[in-house]
């Protein structure tokens, strides 16, 4: 939008934002109004929960993300909670933004690889559930390596609910659907000892 292309590195928007706030922070304004109309009526279409997916957040220093992006995922939010469904709330690279995120106000905060599934848990200290954590690529691995990597992710955890087994970004295209089976299996079969 603020690039005009697909390529992304979080420069564009944030040259933007230190050149010409005002201009910047009305854009955030309609794109959180868009979000929120948007969010609403898949709401209003029956889903049973919403993800908010941040492609650029975590391109910003948590100093950044404060002043920049957390007021308006905030608002996004706070909208969300007003219809009563449940939220989801994802920072492509954010790991550093955990705190941050959970401070947005989702009940779920989705985090990659890059942060221990074990240090996400004590930081959250049960204000959040959490979903995700395993690198996508190692569907690449053989299957029983895939399961022994799910063991490893459930074994982070530990005892306790709040924990969503997940990958910690989207799947990748050419993941051999036997390996994707495998990871949902595996999922399913070592999940409950999370609860």
């Amino acid at each position: 939008m603020v690039g005009g292309d697909g390529s992304y590195d979080g420069n564009r928007i944030k040259r933007l934002a230190y050149e010409d706030l005002p201009t910047f922070r009305k854009l955030m304004e309609r794109l959180t109004l868009a979000t929120i109309d948007y969010l609403s009526r898949q709401i209003e279409a029956g889903v049973d929960a919403v993800q908010l997916f941040d492609t650029w957040g975590g391109t910003l220093s948590a100093n950044e993300y404060t002043s920049l992006a957390l007021p308006y995922t905030r608002e996004i939010f706070k909208a969300i909670h007003q219809l009563k469904t449940p939220s989801i709330f994802y920072i492509k690279g954010g790991g550093h933004l955990f705190e941050k995120m959970i401070e947005a106000g989702p009940e779920v905060v989705s985090i990659d690889w890059r942060l221990p599934l074990a240090e996400a848990k004590r930081i959250s200290n049960g204000r959040v559930a959490i979903q995700g954590n395993l690198d996508p690529a190692q569907l690449y691995a053989p299957v029983e390596k895939i399961e022994a990597a799910v063991e490893e992710m459930i074994g982070d955890w530990g005892q306790g609910p709040g924990y969503i087994v997940n990958l910690g970004h989207g799947i990748l295209e050419d993941i051999p659907v036997p390996h994707a089976q495998a990871f949902v299996a595996a999922a399913k079969r070592l999940g409950p000892r999370c609860t």
